[in-house]
């Protein structure tokens, strides 16, 4: 095994003074860099709110958006095109219906997600009536809906 004071694996002579003025020069050259300039994090952000440029938000029809300090609210219909999403949050628990907006007709939906910071997780099965259910704690979310024909997402709900 070689010493690393060996001039023959260690190419640099620590006791030469040019490389205490080479470290403080690298120094300075980087300082700048431990900040993130705003226009980079503008960029970031402005590409984070691309990812989902093919996602339809649904707007809200009728009720409230959720927002309840007792854990329980009304129903809230969300609409987008020829979805209609019918939720109702109860003691952390999110029970939905997807269904054609004119017919009232169940849809067939390729997959669905309930992402949330307590939310679990939905199998993606509606059942015949295009109802569908998840623990959801008490944390925001919301609703994915992957149809043949695009991607449909609730807002954040609280």
């Amino acid at each position: 095994m070689t010493e690393p004071d060996d001039p023959a694996t260690n190419p640099f002579d620590d006791t030469d003074p040019t490389l205490d003025a080479l470290a403080t020069e690298l120094v300075a050259m980087l300082r700048p860099l431990q900040t993130v300039p705003d226009e980079v994090v503008a960029a970031a952000r402005g590409a984070l709110a691309w990812r989902l440029v093919d996602t339809e938000l649904a707007e809200l029809l009728e009720g409230e958006a959720l927002l309840v300090r007792d854990g329980a609210a009304g129903p809230a219909t969300f609409v987008a095109g020829d979805l209609m999403i019918d939720l109702e949050r109860t003691d952390g628990t999110l029970v939905g219906q997807l269904t054609v907006a004119d017919s009232g007709d169940p849809v067939v939906a390729v997959a669905i997600d309930v992402a949330g910071r307590d939310a679990g997780a939905v199998d993606g099965a509606l059942d015949d009536l295009g109802g569908f259910g998840a623990e959801v704690g008490t944390g925001p979310v919301r609703i994915v809906v992957e149809l043949r024909g695009g991607r449909v997402a609730t807002p954040w709900l609280t």
